[in-house]
């Protein structure tokens, strides 16, 4: 509301108005409804909450979010093909075996008891999970680009983002990669025997989802209650640049959760038959998972949508501002 009143005070036009309709019969057949003879003169949507909605994005003109849509997509594609290297990465790591034969002075590690199986066991979860960790916020801010009108059409396409991005990513690129660097050296004397040497090397990466799991429940979970992202981002802009009137409460944050547990349930569907030992360990991650976040929607995350029943708004969109004024019927 705040960014509507100075919007009002600088005497800004916006191509948009707000339609309060008395019930939901009403607004549903003025918006399914064609208001004007070329469809993209006049668009018609539901009008999110003034709390939900994103003012700045209200000005941009319709035909120009095919044009954001493709952007953001671009640079989400892009981002995921980069991430391929340090999965591979780690994949490499897993597969320390293999890397001795190719690479001699890693034996090195060796020398120390008990520290090759930590670097194969626990290292590669917790690099993949640390690279992880800042995904969710660069998706959010990819969708904030892309001109949705409020902020939970901005979630939902994070929450896409992320989760095509962890199934490319986590799930179907530590299968390739782990399967490839495992059976690369029998694969070109026999190159026909590339897929029979697929299948049957898929079940070796469920060691590491399981340790992917374990890795992501302890870590993700310990950081949920603790918040250290949150204290050490306010530490640092308090120090830097000063502290601010604004509420430190926040919403749930739908795009960095719903994507991994999503995540997590893919891997127990298709493991649980190839290693039934991931089955109880998936059972206490959302065991525990739901013990975190019942306490944290109970008692830390400001709750920021509303259904109010007497309210029912129809957004309307034009593309020639002279003839467009920002109003508010009843």
């Amino acid at each position: 509301e705040s960014c509507s009143a100075k919007i009002c005070l600088n005497k800004r036009e916006l191509p948009v108005a707000f339609v309060s309709f008395k019930s939901r019969l009403e607004a549903a057949q003025a918006a399914e409804t064609q208001q004007h003879v070329n469809p993209l003169s006049l668009v018609t949507r539901y009008a999110p909450e003034p709390t939900e909605t994103i003012w700045s994005n209200l000005a941009i003109p319709f035909y120009r979010l095919a044009a954001y849509k493709l952007g953001v997509f671009i640079a989400a594609f892009l981002l995921t093909v980069f991430f391929t290297i340090p999965v591979t990465a780690v994949q490499g790591i897993v597969q320390f075996e293999k890397i001795e034969k190719w690479f001699p002075p890693a034996r090195a590690v060796q020398l120390i008891p008990g520290l090759s199986s930590v670097v194969t066991g626990y290292l590669p979860s917790m690099i993949l999970n640390g690279f992880i960790y800042l995904i969710p916020f660069a998706m959010l801010g990819m969708a904030s680009f892309e001109g949705c009108i409020s902020k939970s059409q901005t979630e939902i396409k994070a929450c896409n983002m992320v989760f095509y991005f962890l199934l490319g990513n986590v799930f179907f690129l530590s299968i390739l990669s782990g399967s490839l660097l495992h059976q690369i050296g029998e694969s070109f004397t026999h190159p026909k025997d590339i897929p029979s040497r697929l299948a049957s090397a898929v079940s070796a990466q469920s060691d590491f989802f399981i340790t992917y799991i374990l890795t992501n429940g302890m870590s993700g979970f310990s950081f949920e209650v603790l918040q250290f992202g949150l204290l050490t981002w306010h530490f640092l802009k308090a120090h830097t640049v000063g502290h601010s009137d604004e509420p430190y409460l926040y919403g749930f944050p739908y795009y960095r959760v719903v994507p991994i547990a999503s995540l997590a349930v893919l891997i127990g569907m298709v493991y649980a038959v190839v290693s039934p030992l991931l089955l109880p360990i998936l059972v206490i991650y959302f065991l525990l998972g739901y013990a975190v976040f019942i306490n944290q929607v109970w008692k830390m995350y400001m709750r920021s949508r509303m259904t109010p029943v007497d309210n029912i708004g129809l957004l309307s969109t034009t593309t020639s501002s002279s003839r467009s004024r920002s109003c508010k019927l009843q």
